[in-house]
C-alpha cells in the first residue's frame, strides 16, 4: 500500500468513526429516559396515536380530520411502530426516534455532497446534541418528517444537478433496438431528479410547513436560470421531471384539501398575521420577522411544550458566532448555487412561523433544520482555510497543523458545552417545570405506575378530558391493560358541577390527580376511604359504600342507563330570585352503555310548562361505567333575578346529547307508567 493510499484510508477511517460516534451520541440523547423523566404523553401525542391505531385497524386516508387535521406519513409509520411495540409510550415515540436518526443521516449525506466532510461532520455534531433537534427527536409528533423528506429530496436533486452529462452508446437518444419497455424507461441521467421529485412530493404528506417548499424550489430555479445557466446545460429536463413527479405525488392530497377545505381548519386558527397583512395591516407580520430570525441567537420558542422557554437554537456565544459566521460566508459566495440554496432554504422555511401566531415557533420552522446546522460547519471550514493564511507563507505547514488543532479543540469545547446545557435544560430542568408537568400529564404517569404496582382491577380516575383523551392517555401509560378504568371530573371549572364515582369490584381505588380539584362538598365522602396523598395524586382505597340504604319510594329506574338512588334535598324549599341552589343526585350504574348520556335538571312552571332555570351535565361519562358503580353528581341551578315569585317543579331526567331523546324511567317494581322525567319536589321562588 502506498503512503498516499494509507493516508486516504486513515482519513476515511477518521470520518467513518466520527460519524458512528456522533450517531451514537445522537441516539443516546433521543432514547435516554424516552418513556420516563416522570412524565406521560401530551394530548397531541395521544391524538396521533389514536389515528395511527385506527390505521392499524384498517382505516386509511390521505388527510385525517382528527386532531385539527393531520398529514398522514408519520401516522402510517406510527402504525408500523404499534405493530412492533404494542400500545404504549415506546410505540408512540420510537417513530420520532427512527425519523430523527434518518434525518441526521440524510442531512450528513446531503451536506457532504453539497459542501465537504468538514461541514457535514460539524452539522451532524450540532444536530446530535442541540436541544431543538433533540426535543423533536423524542416527542411523538409528525413535524420531524418534513426535514427528513427535504434532506432526502435535495440530496438527490443536488446529485442530479452536479452529475456530468454523459451519453453512453446512444442509450438515451439512440433508436436501435426499439421496444415499448425501452421507450417507457427513464434515462439514467434523470434518475436522481425522479427520486428527488418522489421525496419532494412526499413532503406534502408530512406537516403543514411543507407548503413553503414550492416557494423554495421556484426561487432557486429562478436563481439557476439567471446566474447559473452554463452549469444548468442539460439539466433543465431533469428539473422539469423532478417538479412533475413531485406534483403528481402531491396531487391527491391537494385535491383532497381543495375539495374538503374544512379538513384544515387549523390553518385559520393560526394564520391571523397573514390574514391581517392581506387586508392591509402588516404590523403583526412585520413584528414576526425579527422574532423568527432571532430564534437562532436571541430568544427562542417561548412555549414549554416545544422548548426550554426562550432558549435560542444556539445558546452559547461561541455557537452563535459560528452560526452567524457561516451565514456571512454564505452571503459572500452568492454566485455559488450551493450557498444560495442553503440561505434560501433557511429563509423560506421560516415563512410558516412569520405568517402565523406565536413566533418564533420551533415546530413550524423545523423544515430549516438541516441547513441551520450547516452554517457553523461552513464557518469552521472557512476558519480552517483562512487561519494559517494569516501567517507568512513559509510558516504555512507548521502553522496549519497548530491552527487546525486549536480550531478542532475549540469546536469540541463548544459542542461539549452545548451538550451539557442540552442535558441540563431538557433532562433536569424541563421535566420539573410546572407547565411541562401539566402538558405531559405527570400525574397520569404516576397513577399508571401506581396501578401497575398493585393488584387492583377496578379504578376510577379524576380527569379534565374524560370524554376524549384522558382514557387513551392512561391506557398507553400503564402496562396492565386489563384494569377497568372509569372517569369523572371532581369539580374543575370546565365541568358541570363535579362528580365522584366509586367503582364496583374489590379491590378498588379512586385516584384524583393533583391538577384536578375536588370541590368541598364531595370531600365529605373522604371518611369512607383510606387515603394516600402523594405529589401527583390522592388515592382512596374503597372500604365501604358511600350511601346508606336508599328510600325505595324515591328510587327511579332509567332504561339502559342507571338507577337514581336519591338526592340530598328535601321535598320542598325556598330560594330567592337571583340566587342559586346546589344539590347532589346519587346514582347506581346499570350495564355499560356506549351512547353518551347527560342529566338535565329543569325548574318548571307547572301551569305553563315553561322552563325558568336548568342545569345539564354529567361529569362521569357513562361509556366507562360498569354495573354496580356508584356516582354522585353535583348540580348547580341558577335562578335569574327576573324569575316571578311562585312555586315551581324541580324535574330531573336523563337524555342522549346526540339525539336529544330522553330516557324513560319508572319505579323499581315497574308498576308505574314510564315517564321521561322525575319530579324531585317543589321549589318556591321569593323576592
Amino acid at each position: 500500500m502506498t503512503p498516499l493510499s494509507s493516508a486516504r484510508l486513515a482519513k476515511l477511517n477518521i470520518e467513518h468513526w466520527s460519524v458512528i460516534i456522533l450517531l451514537l451520541v445522537a441516539f443516546f440523547f433521543r432514547t435516554y429516559e424516552l418513556t420516563g423523566l416522570g412524565l406521560g404523553l401530551e394530548h397531541d401525542e395521544v391524538a396521533e396515536w389514536q389515528i395511527a391505531n385506527n390505521i392499524w385497524n384498517g382505516e386509511n386516508a390521505l388527510f385525517f380530520k382528527e386532531a385539527y387535521g393531520q398529514e398522514p406519513l408519520f401516522l402510517y409509520l406510527m402504525a408500523g411502530s404499534i405493530t412492533l411495540f404494542g400500545d404504549n409510550v415506546m410505540a408512540v415515540r420510537f417513530t420520532s426516534v427512527f425519523v430523527a436518526m434518518l434525518t441526521l443521516a440524510a442531512s450528513y449525506r446531503l451536506l457532504r455532497r453539497m459542501f465537504s466532510p468538514t461541514v457535514a461532520l460539524v452539522a451532524l455534531a450540532g444536530l446530535s446534541i442541540a436541544l431543538w433537534p433533540v426535543f423533536w427527536g423524542r416527542v411523538g409528533l409528525r413535524a420531524m418528517t418534513l426535514p427528513l423528506m427535504l434532506a432526502l429530496g435535495f440530496d438527490w436533486l443536488w446529485r442530479g444537478l452536479t452529475a456530468e452529462n454523459k451519453i453512453e452508446g446512444g442509450s438515451e437518444r439512440g433508436n436501435e433496438g426499439f421496444s415499448p419497455s425501452r421507450r417507457l424507461s427513464i434515462p439514467p441521467s434523470l434518475h436522481p431528479f425522479f427520486i428527488a421529485g418522489v421525496f419532494f412530493g412526499l413532503s406534502a404528506y408530512t406537516y403543514l410547513s411543507s407548503r413553503a417548499l414550492p416557494i423554495l424550489l421556484v426561487i432557486f430555479t429562478l436563481y439557476l436560470a439567471l446566474f447559473a445557466r452554463k452549469k444548468m446545460q442539460g439539466k433543465w429536463r431533469g428539473l422539469f421531471v423532478c417538479f412533475i413527479v413531485a406534483g403528481l405525488i402531491a396531487l391527491p392530497l391537494i385535491i383532497t384539501l381543495l375539495t374538503q377545505p374544512d379538513l384544515q381548519f387549523r390553518v385559520s386558527e393560526v394564520s391571523a398575521p397573514l390574514d391581517k397583512a392581506l387586508n392591509g395591516d402588516s404590523n403583526e407580520l412585520a413584528a414576526n420577522i425579527p422574532r423568527t430570525f432571532g430564534m437562532f441567537t436571541g430568544q427562542g420558542d417561548t412555549t414549554v411544550r416545544d422548548n426550554w422557554p426562550n432558549r435560542p437554537v444556539f445558546p452559547e456565544m461561541a455557537g452563535q458566532w459560528l452560526f452567524l459566521g457561516g451565514v456571512i460566508v454564505a452571503f459572500t459566495r452568492f454566485r455559488q448555487p450551493r450557498y444560495v440554496l442553503a440561505l434560501l432554504w433557511i429563509g423560506v422555511m421560516l415563512i410558516p412561523s412569520i405568517v402565523t401566531t406565536g413566533a418564533p415557533n420551533f415546530t413550524r420552522t423545523l423544515g430549516a433544520l438541516p441547513m441551520v446546522f450547516a452554517m457553523p460547519g461552513i464557518a469552521v471550514e472557512a476558519l480552517l482555510f483562512w487561519a494559517p493564511r494569516l501567517f507568512p507563507l513559509q510558516m504555512y505547514a507548521s502553522v496549519s497543523r497548530i491552527t487546525n488543532v486549536l480550531i478542532v479543540v475549540g469546536l469540541l469545547i463548544v459542542l461539549g458545552a452545548n451538550a451539557v446545557s442540552t442535558y441540563q435544560d431538557y433532562f433536569i430542568k424541563w421535566p420539573q417545570h410546572p407547565e411541562t408537568q401539566f402538558v405531559f400529564q405527570a400525574d397520569f404517569a404516576a397513577i399508571a405506575k401506581d396501578i401497575d404496582a398493585s393488584d387492583v382491577m377496578d379504578v376510577s380516575v379524576g380527569g379534565l378530558s374524560n370524554d376524549t383523551l384522558d382514557d387513551p392517555s392512561l391506557y398507553l401509560l400503564r402496562q396492565r391493560k386489563d384494569v377497568r378504568v372509569r372517569w369523572f371530573d371532581s369539580g374543575s371549572p370546565i365541568g358541570s358541577g363535579g362528580a365522584l364515582l366509586q367503582p364496583s369490584g374489590s379491590p378498588a381505588r379512586i385516584y384524583i390527580p393533583a391538577i384536578v380539584p375536588l370541590i368541598p362538598v364531595l370531600e365529605q365522602f373522604n371518611a369512607f376511604f383510606q387515603s394516600v396523598q402523594t405529589q401527583h395524586f390522592r388515592r382512596y382505597e374503597i372500604t365501604g359504600a358511600f350511601d346508606a340504604a336508599p328510600n325505595p319510594q324515591r328510587v327511579r329506574v332509567f332504561d339502559d342507563t342507571a338507577v337514581l338512588l336519591g338526592t340530598n334535598l328535601d321535598r320542598s324549599w325556598m330560594v330567592k330570585a337571583g340566587d342559586s341552589i346546589d344539590f347532589q343526585t346519587r346514582w347506581l350504574a346499570r350495564d355499560p352503555i356506549e351512547s353518551p348520556r347527560r342529566i338535565f335538571v329543569h325548574l318548571v312552571d307547572p301551569a305553563t310548562g315553561t322552563i325558568v332555570a336548568q342545569h345539564d351535565g354529567l361529569d362521569a361519562p357513562s361509556k366507562f361505567w360498569q354495573a354496580g358503580d356508584w356516582i354522585a353528581q353535583q348540580h348547580v341551578l341558577s335562578i335569574t333575578t327576573d324569575t316571578a315569585p311562585g312555586k315551581y317543579e324541580l324535574q330531573i331526567g336523563v337524555y342522549d346529547p346526540h339525539t336529544g331523546r330522553r330516557v324513560m324511567q319508572t319505579d323499581t317494581s315497574r308498576t308505574e307508567s314510564p315517564e321521561d322525567h322525575v319530579v324531585l319536589g317543589t321549589l318556591e321562588v321569593i323576592r
